[in-house]
């Protein structure tokens, strides 16, 4: 699980969560207090698609299809 911030709105915690968001690039920041973890990832969205973010944090990383 993490807690997901994007583009500065509220924080929310989620655990394969969807969001809806406009075409567009967005700063992800995703954290995990029990793993005493936070890191940021820009994903840019194209309009009217779907993107799939992956997220390793143990290892700090993120990645989409």
């Amino acid at each position: 699980w993490a807690y997901v911030n994007i583009g500065g709105e509220p924080q929310q915690e989620a655990d394969d969560a969807k969001f809806h968001l406009a075409a567009g690039t967005y700063t992800v920041r995703l954290s995990n207090t029990d793993m005493h973890t936070s890191f940021t990832c820009a994903v840019t969205l194209a309009a009217g698609k779907m993107k799939t973010l992956q997220v390793a944090l143990e290892d700090k990383q993120c990645w989409g299809d």
